[in-house]
């Protein structure tokens, strides 16, 4: 672990904006999904949520609808939010191929207005934790509890930091057909990772970098008090086991009374 030391890198939280919207992304995203992977974590959301048929659902960072479609075309009323157009326009074209329903807002977490009431809203996949204060990951679980209706539940899926912050630091693997690398470091004092992915393209080396805070499941627990919330349980990701501190993936979720 790396406390208060960054290893030289200097990535930025807003680098997330680059990372997010560049054009090997959805290549990359796409081929760290295993086949059958997807339809297990709707049946596994649909699951923990214990939702009525046609509910509410908001997918925050919902990315390129890799969620949000398929709950859409299961009948679900589903508002995907997300604050990259490039994952937007991609979610937009899959929920045109599927013929399903999907409404879509281009806008940060942190600072969304109205877009409707909601039964459920989810944060699947990584996507809380980019934004550089903690003060604007705390306005966007306000913005949660507010747009959900009495009862609603919220489900928050990301890393689990007390398992991500023992693995390697430098590594490399096959991604897509392409190797890439790696290169990790994590500051105790900020609670931030920040990571520098490497990969060739041709005869050209390409890189982009994020920053991410990485809650644990009693700081996330802490903060949706705070909002309001009822926390209900803690899982190791969707899966509905108890949570692990071994589990690589977290799941924590919570209820507006």
């Amino acid at each position: 672990m790396a406390g208060g030391n960054d290893g030289g890198m200097r990535a930025t939280a807003e680098g997330w904006k680059d990372f997010f919207a560049h054009s090997q992304y959805t290549r990359f995203a796409t081929a760290v999904v295993p086949p059958g992977q997807t339809e297990a974590e709707v049946s596994q959301l649909t699951g923990l949520l214990g939702l009525r048929p046609g509910a509410r659902i908001l997918d925050l960072g919902c990315g390129n609808g890799r969620l949000a479609v398929p709950l859409a075309a299961a009948g679900y009323a589903v508002t995907g939010l997300d604050a990259c157009e490039p994952l937007l326009a991609i979610a937009r074209d899959r929920a045109a191929d599927s013929g399903a329903e999907l409404t879509l807002v281009h806008a940060e977490m942190k600072d969304f207005g109205d877009i409707g009431r909601f039964d459920a809203v989810i944060n699947i996949g990584t996507a809380f934790g980019y934004v550089e204060r903690g003060e604007d990951d705390r306005a966007a679980l306000g913005n949660v509890f507010r747009c959900l209706d009495s009862g609603g539940v919220f489900l928050l899926e990301t890393e689990n930091r007390d398992h991500k912050v023992r693995i390697g630091r430098q590594v490399w693997f096959e991604m897509a057909g392409t190797i890439v690398w790696c290169h990790r470091a994590y500051d105790a004092v900020s609670g931030r990772w920040r990571e520098r992915i490497e990969w060739m393209s041709g005869d050209t080396r390409d890189a982009v970098e994020y920053s991410l805070r990485l809650y644990t499941v009693a700081e996330l627990a802490d903060m949706l008090s705070n909002a309001g919330f009822t926390v209900a349980g803690a899982w190791s990701g969707l899966s509905g086991r108890p949570y692990d501190l071994d589990s690589p993936r977290m799941a924590i979720m919570a209820r507006r009374p």
